[in-house]
């Protein structure tokens, strides 16, 4: 009986703690749809300067804690994904869920790194955007995997040219080390760029 009633109590504290956990996590979900950018309407956009399918979007985090996830709309999970990089921001859209558009001029840099909350990959395997939230406030970390050699480079570039055409009169730090582009398939895996607009 003391066996049975033991059993019983360790099982309704379990469900208690997963029921607790549930209603946190969607409580956080709720709480941070609100450092979601403004919508914006596809034709103020502007040109498109690059689009690629089938990303892998890993994680957004707070800007320097990688280990703190941030739940903001779709961007709360990660999965496939497509990534647009227009004259006015950038558009990424995961399977089945709304797309988030990220203006240019929210962007605050743009570089590589090789690991993330829950991801560990090769040296500068993933794609790191840090960008305001919709408050004007928070900055958040946005990491990409790019599967396709030198396409992160081109992602790198096309979104930093996007945000530097945003705020001209910005003071952009731009860090190249080894090779070009254009030097080899493999280009991505030897160059890492970062371009860091210093905002005031």
């Amino acid at each position: 009986m003391g066996e049975t009633v033991s059993v019983i109590v360790v099982t309704a504290a379990f469900a208690a703690c997963v029921v607790w956990m549930v209603v946190a996590w969607r409580h956080r979900l709720h709480g941070e749809t609100g450092l979601l950018p403004a919508l914006t309407e596809p034709g103020m956009r502007g040109a498109e300067r690059l689009f690629l399918s089938d990303l892998g979007y890993v994680v957004t985090t707070l800007h320097d804690k990688p280990f703190e996830r941030l739940a903001i709309g779709p961007l709360a999970y990660p999965g496939r994904a497509d990534l647009a990089v227009h004259d006015g921001g950038i558009a990424l859209r995961l399977v089945g869920a709304d797309e988030v558009f990220v203006p240019a001029a929210s962007i605050v840099s743009i570089g590589k790194a090789s690991w993330a909350l829950g991801r560990a990959v090769e040296k500068d395997g993933m794609v790191v955007v840090e960008w305001i939230c919709g408050d004007g406030r928070t900055r958040a970390d946005s990491y990409l995997r790019v599967l396709r050699p030198g396409d992160d480079l081109l992602v790198v570039r096309a979104i930093a040219a996007a945000a530097e055409a945003a705020l001209p009169g910005g003071a952009w730090r731009h860090e190249k080390v080894l090779g070009d582009a254009g030097d080899a398939p493999n280009a991505g895996n030897n160059e890492k760029e970062i371009r860091e607009h210093q905002h005031g």
